[in-house]
């Protein structure tokens, strides 16, 4: 199935976007693009997963990024986890400053199953 995506709107509001097929889940995704782009000078990087539609609100959605951006923390996710063991959930982080370079992208595989790929990259088990 092809469908035509219009970017127009959004291409002003960051620095680069990338438009793929969904295939791999969050991991496969970032792994994908990750191959394309130069991290070294990135101080923000926002992995966030296709699937997921909100804080639809402008002001919510400033709100959120506000106290993202006023965090002195390297990796900041929306919600954690208790599944498998603890772990912070991958649909929604933001990687800063050092924490850019921490994020593990490379080596990254496409897995067919949401379970094996929280017990591989989410957990680290």
């Amino acid at each position: 199935m092809t469908s035509s995506i219009d970017t127009a709107d959004l291409v002003g509001l960051v620095d680069s976007l990338y438009v793929r097929q969904s295939e791999g889940y969050d991991f496969g995704a970032w792994a994908h693009v990750a191959r394309d782009v130069d991290l070294v000078r990135t101080r923000c990087l926002c992995l966030v997963n296709d699937s997921i539609i909100g804080p639809l609100n402008a002001g919510n959605f400033s709100t959120v990024f506000n106290r993202i951006r006023a965090s002195n923390a390297h990796l900041i996710a929306l919600t954690d986890s208790l599944e498998i063991a603890y772990h912070l959930q991958s649909y929604f982080l933001v990687a800063k400053a050092e924490g850019v370079a921490a994020v593990f992208l490379a080596g990254v595989k496409a897995y067919a199953n949401k379970h094996d790929i929280i017990i591989r990259y989410e957990t680290r088990q």
